[in-house]
């Protein structure tokens, strides 16, 4: 459960990576927004924010509690759902993505 948990905060662990994990977090969160831009079903990309935001609250909640440290740098997945947020009102144009 634990290595499921941390799969999930650091998204792949992405998080692990220095410097700035939070960066990397949000970069790796692309093609899987770029994935769902490109399927085009809004109602998809609006589920697949709701079921990150959920994951992410039991995943970081674990995390927590294995590592001992509060708002650990290495979970990354509320960046995840912030560019899956922002990535809203975007299309399948580089342009887009870019500014999102």
């Amino acid at each position: 459960m634990i290595k499921t948990s941390t799969l999930i905060a650091t998204w792949f662990y992405s998080g692990y990576l220095k410097p700035a994990p939070g960066t990397w977090g949000t970069l790796a969160a692309l093609p899987f927004g770029c994935a769902l831009l490109w399927l085009n079903i809004p109602a998809l990309h609006l589920v697949a924010i709701a079921a990150l935001f959920a994951l992410g609250l039991w995943s970081a909640s674990i995390m927590e509690k294995s590592t001992g440290i509060h708002d650990d740098k290495r979970i990354v997945i509320d960046e995840v759902v912030g560019m899956l947020i922002a990535l809203i009102p975007a299309t399948p144009s580089p342009w887009t993505i870019l500014i999102a």
